[in-house]
């Protein structure tokens, strides 16, 4: 699908506000202003800074709403409503939106204090871009994740088995779900002991095969025998107050073979180590909390890393994979767009689209 250039301009000078609120934001002092207390900070000049950014930005978003009309015609004989095509044209902005944010980021390392990592925060006001409409969403680092997709071989990747295996320890997950995964993705016919291979997904109703190689989407481990929706998603306690993770916010089928350790969440950072530690991995977060790691070698130096010992080989402080999720909106109608990018030397490239 064909992204709107105008607002991947009008992103940019976004993204240039956010930077330097002083080029968006030059306006006599008023006699009020000067004698502003010291509690305005750097922050609430970059919320005005945003807001006045997007307002310049709503008169580029014209082209946006000659989308809808040049597609409204098709988009009703699809059985869609107007409403759902001025839904999907703010989704596409959002996802624009995000891919200039992911860009526009400098820094050698990546980490969750940049622009990128507070985009859900800047969509909350996207509604001064349309006189109908707004999106909301986020970027999510996917190479804060383990890729389930080294395993797809017919000798499944060593380090990212062991590390698969800790992390289901972490989330407290049966080790035996690990070999019909394997199965699963892996090539061959011959079943591990607590897995199944093609005699047994053919004899379900409906029958289906194994994939025997790489997963085009993580739901794809839902057809996997013993995979329930509660440790794909997640689930609530009996008291219904506390969330258990679900194993797909921890997995992914599309980056390298290196955890972000600027982003990875706790339970991923846990399992690089042998055994599994929760109590250092919240150090870490603590740490890079305060100063990200611009290099391996300042995680190294975090106390008590060293020595724990583990898997510290694939691990980077820069990220190339990403995912946005965009939900536009519309009146009552709205879209989801999803979509993968590949963020290298400054280009940001679309992997995947989807619509839905």
């Amino acid at each position: 699908m064909k992204l709107l250039n105008p607002i991947v301009a009008g992103g940019s000078l976004l993204v240039t506000c956010l930077k330097q609120p002083a080029i968006c934001n030059q306006q006599p002092a008023t006699g009020n202003q000067q004698r502003a207390t010291s509690n305005r900070n750097g922050l609430n000049q970059r919320g005005m800074a945003l807001i006045l950014a997007l307002l310049v930005v709503a008169i580029l978003t014209t082209a946006i709403l000659d989308f809808t009309i040049g597609t409204r015609v098709n988009l009703t004989l699809a059985g869609h409503s107007a409403g759902y095509s001025q839904a999907m044209a703010a989704a596409q902005s959002g996802v624009n939106f995000a891919l200039v944010a992911l860009q526009e980021e400098t820094a050698k390392y990546t980490s969750l204090d940049q622009h990128w990592a507070k985009f859900s925060q800047y969509a909350g006001i996207s509604e001064k871009l349309f006189t109908q409409g707004r999106f909301t969403g986020n970027i999510s680092d996917l190479s804060a994740r383990i890729n389930i997709n080294l395993l797809a071989r017919p000798t499944p990747d060593k380090n990212t088995l062991e590390q698969l295996e800790r992390l289901f320890d972490v989330l407290g997950l049966d080790r035996q779900l690990i070999d019909a995964i394997l199965d699963y993705i892996t090539p061959g016919d011959n079943p591990r002991p607590y897995g199944a291979k093609n005699s047994y997904y053919r004899s379900l109703d409906p029958p289906y095969s194994c994939k025997n190689g790489q997963l085009d989407d993580l739901n794809e481990l839902l057809l996997v025998k013993g995979m329930t929706r509660e440790i794909y998603y997640g689930r609530k306690e009996k008291d219904g107050q506390k969330i258990v993770p679900g194993l797909s916010e921890f997995l992914t089928v599309q980056s390298g073979d290196r955890i972000n350790v600027n982003t990875a969440p706790a339970e991923v950072l846990a399992a690089l180590f042998k055994p599994p530690d929760i109590s250092l991995a919240r150090t870490i977060i603590a740490h890079r909390n305060e100063t990200p790691f611009k290099s391996t070698q300042d995680f190294l130096n975090v106390p008590g890393v060293k020595e724990a010992g583990g898997q510290l080989s694939n691990i980077d402080t820069t990220s190339q994979f990403f995912s946005i999720k965009i939900t536009g909106f519309s009146g009552e109608a709205s879209c989801d767009i999803a979509a993968n990018v590949n963020r290298s030397s400054n280009q940001v490239k679309l992997l995947t689209w989807r619509v839905f």
